[in-house]
């Protein structure tokens, strides 16, 4: 984890996404790219003046990107600075983080996708809407969209989320449909720098096919191949509603990270299915990280001007 990206809207939800971002940058010694993406209508029809237009957007909004930025680090600073001293330690022992300001005119997610692969982030970290998991808001389309479409993984933040250290994640995993070794190098990376506890988790129904479960079974080999070195326990819990499962044993377990396998994405849309009980769901709200399911693609510089050329 070298260079976080931290998408913004300047909201209260994106902001709290970016204070937790920076307890993570400052820990791991990452840097962040903080992006801002914004579409107004141009309706000029001469595309020179289009062009100058947006140029002048852009810059204006990179200025307000850039005091966003300062002042939410000066006030970060100052906190960390307080509790420093409260906590015996000097004040002045506040580990600088590099944050570069990006400011794009476009479509949201692409351009975000564009940002990713001109500034070579390997890591997301974005808010997500709602005070619980099974809220409507729960992801805004943005999150949703670039947990889908992006090669790196995403780690949305709910609202009030405030970053204390990652002691115990949940990976949660269909055995039978077990991520690769690339899928998985994120997790990996993050058990080895944060020291954590990792729960592997496998939720099942109880007439799922024999086929299905013996696949389940044949994977505990690569369960143990790719976290052999690493402090884990494998557990399995029958549940007929696998995202309530799912739910139920982050509560128990208080964990404080809930990270989701490229076959588990579809959970996503169960979260918000309203008959899991909102004592659950309360319980539940912890950041959650979605594992990415493709490979980076190959770095294509025409695709912003092809963006441009389609929202002016």
């Amino acid at each position: 984890m070298k260079n976080i990206l931290v998408p913004t809207d300047f909201s209260a939800i994106a902001h709290n996404a970016f204070l937790y971002a920076l307890e993570v940058a400052q820990q791991q010694g990452a840097q962040i790219t903080l992006v801002h993406v914004f579409h107004y209508p141009i309706l000029s029809p001469i595309p020179h003046q289009q062009q100058v237009a947006i140029a002048m957007l852009e810059h204006k909004m990179l200025r307000k990107l850039e005091g966003f930025a300062n002042d939410t680090w000066q006030k970060f600073s100052a906190s960390k600075k307080r509790a420093n001293t409260k906590s015996g330690g000097t004040s002045a022992s506040v580990k600088p983080v590099t944050i570069t300001p990006v400011c794009r005119f476009g479509l949201t997610v692409p351009e975000i996708l564009q940002v990713i692969q001109e500034y070579k982030t390997d890591f997301v970290v974005m808010g997500m809407r709602g005070t619980g998991l099974l809220e409507q808001a729960f992801l805004g389309s943005t999150t949703l969209q670039l947990i889908q479409q992006s090669h790196l993984p995403v780690m949305a933040i709910p609202a009030d989320q405030v970053f204390s250290g990652l002691k115990s994640i949940v990976f949660a995993v269909d055995l039978a449909r077990f991520p690769t070794k690339q899928m998985l190098r994120p997790l990996q990376h993050l058990l080895a720098a944060f020291k954590c506890q990792l729960h592997v988790l496998h939720v099942y129904r109880s007439h799922i096919q024999k086929e299905e479960r013996e696949k389940a079974f044949a994977a505990l080999n690569n369960v143990e191949r790719y976290f052999h070195n690493l402090p884990y326990k494998l557990f399995f819990k029958e549940k007929e509603d696998v995202a309530e499962g799912i739910l139920q044993y982050v509560a128990t377990e208080q964990a404080d990270l809930l990270v989701l396998s490229p076959s588990q994405h579809s959970f996503l849309d169960r979260l918000l299915n309203k008959s899991v009980t909102g004592k659950v769901a309360a319980q539940a709200s912890v950041p959650l990280l979605a594992l990415p399911g493709k490979a980076a693609p190959a770095f294509d510089s025409t695709k912003t001007t092809k963006v441009l050329q389609e929202v002016a």
